[in-house]
């Protein structure tokens, strides 16, 4: 799955072209070959993950298809790291808003209004 979301956001910040194949973009992602100054490899970020975990007990690594499996199992982990007190009402309010259907609506009306989306390719949904 993170290749292939990182693959769409590449494309539409521009960062590869529209002609690498999926699969060789994938293999390279996974490889390490793919590189950014800003976040370095996939295994750079996932090793920054593991690492700063530690033996930490406020620490939450919480990956992308476990949000997706179980999302609100997930952010009642997040509440519960954060000490904060929700309801089931405030959770379903947070799934809603946050859906990838609800954040298209937002990155469409608000595209030009922040410096991270104004100059990002508008045919590429994320």
């Amino acid at each position: 799955m993170w290749p292939c979301l990182s693959y769409s956001f590449q494309r539409k910040y521009r960062q590869i072209a529209d002609g690498l194949p999926l699969e060789r973009y994938v293999n390279d992602f996974v490889n390490g070959r793919l590189n950014s100054a800003s976040w370095g490899t996939w295994g750079e970020n996932v090793a920054s993950c593991v690492w700063t975990r530690g033996k930490k007990a406020n620490f939450l690594l919480l990956r992308f298809e476990d949000m997706t499996q179980d999302t609100r199992s997930g952010l009642a982990h997040v509440a519960e790291l954060l000490s904060l007190s929700v309801t089931d009402d405030l959770i379903d309010r947070a799934i809603i808003n946050c859906s990838a259907e609800r954040m298209r609506q937002l990155e469409k009306l608000e595209e030009n209004q922040w410096a991270a989306t104004r100059k990002h390719r508008k045919d590429i949904p994320l």
